[in-house]
């Protein structure tokens, strides 16, 4: 599910900041791990550019979290994006819960809430009540 929301669901693109996206499959190899920066994953965009909600998914839950705390660049996810990440995964947490397989809840939680989190900075910055600086602050609350 997660692999074909960002076709289905949301398909926004946007620019590379300053025309670097930096390369990124996806795959959620070891390159993907130890890299120190926030990695985009094109998709289904166009050379210079990314999808917001297929770097959420494909970035692993390392990378997910990276880019829900990250305070720079500003601009980087929308509202719609985070949104959606939200919901599907709140609805896709409870269905892995409700069928009875071990798993766990406590990651998919602290996602859950760091995405929550971020919608809820997001929001803010949009109602001019905080500053653009600390839309990703509102995920590690």
């Amino acid at each position: 599910m997660f692999y074909w929301a960002p076709s289905f669901i949301w398909t926004r693109c946007r620019a590379c900041h300053g025309g670097d996206c930096s390369e990124h499959d996806g795959d959620g190899g070891d390159a993907d791990l130890i890299s120190p920066h926030l990695s985009f994953v094109r998709w289904n965009c166009a050379a210079d550019e990314y999808s917001e909600l297929a770097t959420l998914f494909h970035s692993g839950q390392e990378g997910l979290i990276k880019h829900l705390i990250a305070r720079e660049p500003p601009n980087e996810l929308s509202l719609g994006s985070v949104g959606v990440c939200f919901g599907l995964y709140c609805v896709l947490a409870a269905a892995s819960f409700g069928i009875n397989v071990p798993g766990g809840i406590f990651i998919p939680g602290l996602t859950m809430g760091a995405a929550l989190g971020r919608f809820f900075g997001e929001l803010l910055v949009l109602g001019g009540l905080a500053s653009d600086r600390d839309r990703g602050t509102f995920a590690l609350l």
